[in-house]
């Protein structure tokens, strides 16, 4: 009890290399696998396996080896899988790789991906990386229009490269009522992420009650509470007087 049972698989003799390799493809046990089929055995997996979960775990595992052709393999394959779900697991496979051909397989799909149910995934990843080229690609998809959850993560992603940030952009999105309010939030939450001296009026602004609709001023409270630490010292406190009135705020999310 406490500690870890550590499990040694024994050698395997094959008549030829293995084309893919499962262990416990049902998942019907409960364990944590180091394991290193080798890239063949991975690319051949990504799209051959029958379950979603195997094709989840092989793009997670080729992009940890930070080999770009393992990387390139789980980009070229993106649109041609068949099921939303794993596209937002390999996008987040993506985002974690925090490589220059992890981002540049990012920006490629960006640019042209339009499944709303992906799409918003894919977007929310170019934040976790800060590049001139994020700033352009997502600007650009902002003019051409995006659906409500992928409008949010764009702003989202745009906000997260601080002094790169359109902050005017970004202010403007925060005033445009829209459906459920998602890019709104995405362009608050933005403002915050943007780290900029300029995003504290705006953000106290929109946290005051009737500026804007009570689901959209919570995340107003979230990008000003992201904001604040990275303040002057003399513009902190005005930031944080206004969250402090906000602990009074009738609506009990806000």
């Amino acid at each position: 009890a406490g500690g870890d049972l550590r499990l040694q698989f024994d050698t395997l003799p094959l008549d030829a290399p293995a084309t893919r390799v499962r262990i416990d493809p049902a998942f019907t046990a409960l364990f944590e696998l180091e394991w290193e089929p080798g890239a063949p055995a991975l690319q051949a997996q990504l799209v051959q396996a029958d379950d979603v979960r195997g094709r989840i775990l092989a793009a997670h595992a080729l992009v940890k080896t930070g080999h770009a052709r393992d990387t390139q393999a789980v980009v070229a394959a993106f649109e041609a899988e068949p099921f939303w779900g794993v596209r937002c697991e390999w996008a987040d496979a993506l985002g974690d790789a925090q490589t220059g051909v992890a981002l540049d397989g990012l920006l490629t799909l960006a640019a042209t991906h339009t499944d709303p149910l992906s799409l918003a995934a894919l977007l929310r990843q170019l934040g976790r990386y800060r590049d001139a080229r994020i700033v352009a690609c997502l600007t650009a998809r902002l003019r051409e229009g995006l659906p409500p959850r992928a409008h949010e993560a764009a702003l989202d992603a745009l906000g997260a490269q601080r002094a790169l940030a359109p902050s005017d952009t970004l202010t403007t999105h925060a005033h445009v009522p829209g459906h459920g309010g998602f890019a709104q939030r995405g362009a608050l939450r933005g403002l915050g992420k943007s780290h900029q001296r300029s995003a504290r009026e705006p953000l106290q602004e929109a946290l005051r009650p009737g500026v804007l609709h009570d689901l959209v001023r919570v995340a107003a409270a979230e990008g000003l509470g992201e904001l604040t630490p990275h303040l002057e010292r003399h513009e902190q406190a005005p930031a944080k007087e206004a969250l402090e009135d906000a602990l009074r705020d009738p609506h009990a999310r806000v």
